[in-house]
């Protein structure tokens, strides 16, 4: 197939988009022009992919199971770019937050206050003990 608006899982898909993005029902034109704008994006890179399979094809796979295949890797794609695309927006609000600086400046605190704790406040026999090696030896056996 030469384009994928003829066919009637694109045209499944596009009813779906538009009862869940229209203006009677809640949605914006903003909203449903982008979501099939979307939709059409995917499905050209489908089609594209699609034709790959039949060009490069190995002899020994049937052709609907490589399109199946490819058709799943690219919805794994599409999956993972919105993800990604996600995560790329949620740091860059983090960042601009200048979450990571505080976070660096706590843990800096912290560290600071555990090796005040350690070397200052902890009684000093105790280090000097520790430090020395001599260890409790009342537990051990006496050689006879």
């Amino acid at each position: 197939m030469n384009d994928f608006r003829s066919e009637p899982d694109y045209l499944a898909e596009r009813r779906r988009v538009i009862r869940d993005n229209h203006p009677d029902r809640g949605g914006s034109d903003a909203a449903l022009i982008a979501a099939l704008n979307e939709l059409d994006e995917q499905w050209a890179r489908k089609l594209q992919l699609r034709k790959q399979v039949r060009t490069h094809r190995p002899s020994f796979i049937p052709e609907d199971v490589a399109t199946q295949a490819a058709d799943t890797a690219g919805e794994y794609i599409d999956r993972i770019s919105r993800a990604t695309s996600g995560i790329r927006d949620k740091s860059g609000k983090i960042v601009a937050n200048g979450f990571p600086e505080k976070l660096a400046q706590r843990a800096g605190r912290l560290a600071g206050n555990i090796r005040h704790t350690v070397t200052d406040r902890i009684p000093s026999e105790f280090l000097k003990g520790y430090r020395g090696g001599s260890h409790n030896n009342r537990h051990r056996r006496k050689p006879q």
